[in-house]
């Protein structure tokens, strides 16, 4: 492994306007992902590229440089200070590109803990596998979530395309970002409302969650511990590939029943957590909780470099409930529908700034040995659809330059007693399917078989003979 070390300095792309930028307020959220951040389990997560083709070294790390130059909030760290909140400064050094050579697809070592008040959030593996090389990106998720994550690694990719393209051929194209729209971040679309239009919804969601504990995913029956935790691989996942007609009939199946995807992914999995629990032999009373971030980007955020603007839609079901298809698809496209897109879906956040007031609470609630939620479910939807810029595509496959992007696998942080965490993505016409687990609660075979359940459920609800449970 060699590091291009010229990479990891401050170089001439800084941009003019920067010392209006900082220091920069962290928002609720990017505090909470700071404070929640722990060894045992990071609010770090990976993204893998896979490419075809053949990687140029020298013109990747003059893309990292650029794409970093456009992006503040992964060259920046979170600076604390005694009695104030923390706020984003310019990290002493960029990150940097670690290239690997290799005949075959090397196995990368777990890299430290990512620190983010030492160290900008953002690191980056090249691996020069030959016709086959990929990256691999570690963001620290205070400083981008997902969709923010792929925004960066669009624009990466678009500015090693525009290297290394032939001069006869259709190059990427970068869209115009504006640095001073981080100063948005945290505003949700709701700033105009009036009080009785918001808090009669936000005091009932917030009521709802706090008074129903869920239940952990179970350990596997006869099992009261798990002692000493696996070691966790990087990247730190589990994938599973379905191909274009399963997805056409996901699509198909969706549209017949008045849904959509993500509402029918989300049944299928909180139906996966009472599977698992039930052969663990897990008793039936109880609730579970799935939580799907959600994106709170509005109109005013358009042209933002990649930031993070999610919140948490919080979805809770008596375990007995989950038995019945039907009953539990209907109660999950009834909150999705009122909330996703309304100004209760940003209830998660508000609570959030209410908490950090007080000194050490938003510590003291991470730390509490509770469950929070059975698991999480992560939707990117389109993969290419979250690229700022444009690319001429190959088979339906982003081309930049050198090379073309055959797939992207990643899956969100997991913390503690949250059991798996579980992200899905679409990229040409095939579904992504990528599961994180809790080492210290789950084993990988335990991880397995959940994932596996999460399939056998989705292939059984496209069967042509499979009745409509919406009627």
């Amino acid at each position: 492994m060699t590091t291009d070390a010229a990479c990891g300095t401050k170089a001439e792309y800084a941009l003019d306007d920067e010392p209006q930028l900082w220091p920069l307020k962290t928002t609720p959220f990017e505090h909470y992902m700071l404070v929640d951040d722990r060894p045992s389990h990071p609010m770090a997560f990976c993204i893998e590229v896979l490419l075809e083709g053949t990687l140029q070294r020298a013109d990747l790390a003059a893309a990292l440089q650029v794409a970093l130059s456009r992006h503040p909030l992964l060259r920046a760290v979170i600076s604390r200070r005694f009695g104030r909140l923390p706020e984003w400064i310019p990290a002493e050094t960029w990150p940097h590109l670690e290239w690997i050579e290799s005949e075959t697809l090397p196995t990368l070592s777990i890299p430290p803990h990512l620190n983010i008040t030492r160290e900008a959030g953002l690191r980056v593996w090249a691996l020069n596998v030959p016709r086959t090389p990929r990256l691999v990106f570690q963001f620290h998720h205070a400083a981008v979530d997902g969709v923010g994550a792929l925004e960066f690694i669009g624009d990466l990719l678009a500015v090693y395309g525009q290297r290394t393209s032939p001069p006869e051929a259709e190059s990427p194209e970068l869209a115009p970002l504006n640095p001073n729209k981080l100063k948005t971040r945290g505003k949700y679309g709701s700033e105009g409302l009036s009080f009785r239009e918001w808090f009669p919804g936000y005091l009932r969601y917030t009521w709802e969650n706090l008074s129903l504990l869920p239940r952990p995913l179970a350990r596997r029956s006869g099992e009261t511990s798990r002692g000493t935790p696996e070691e966790t691989s990087f990247p730190p996942y589990l994938t599973r590939i379905l191909e274009t007609n399963e997805v056409q009939g996901i699509k198909q199946a969706a549209a017949r029943w008045g849904i959509t995807c993500n509402e029918l992914y989300t049944t299928i999995m909180l139906q996966t957590f009472h599977r698992w629990n039930s052969r663990q032999k897990r008793p039936r009373r109880g609730w579970s909780r799935i939580c799907m971030p959600v994106s709170l980007r509005t109109p005013l955020q358009h042209g933002c470099p990649a930031d993070n603007q999610l919140s948490y839609l919080l979805i809770n079901l008596r375990n007995e409930q989950l038995e019945d298809f039907s009953a539990t698809l209907k109660l999950v496209h009834g909150t999705s529908h009122h909330m996703i897109g309304s100004h209760d879906a940003a209830t998660f956040v508000r609570n959030l700034v209410w908490i950090r007031r007080v000194p050490w609470l938003l510590k003291i609630m991470t730390r509490l040995p509770i469950c929070f939620g059975t698991g999480v479910l992560a939707n990117v939807g389109d993969v290419k659809r979250q690229f700022h810029g444009r690319f001429p595509l190959e088979k339906g496959r982003v081309r930049a330059g050198s090379v073309v992007m055959s797939g992207l696998l990643g899956a969100a942080p997991v913390r503690p007693t949250s059991g798996v965490a579980t992200s899905v993505g679409v990229y040409c016409r095939r579904l992504l399917i990528n599961m994180n687990y809790d080492r210290q609660h789950l084993k990988r075979t335990d991880a397995e078989e959940i994932l596996d359940l999460f399939i056998e459920g989705l292939r059984k609800m496209i069967e042509p003979e499979c009745p409509a449970p919406m009627a």
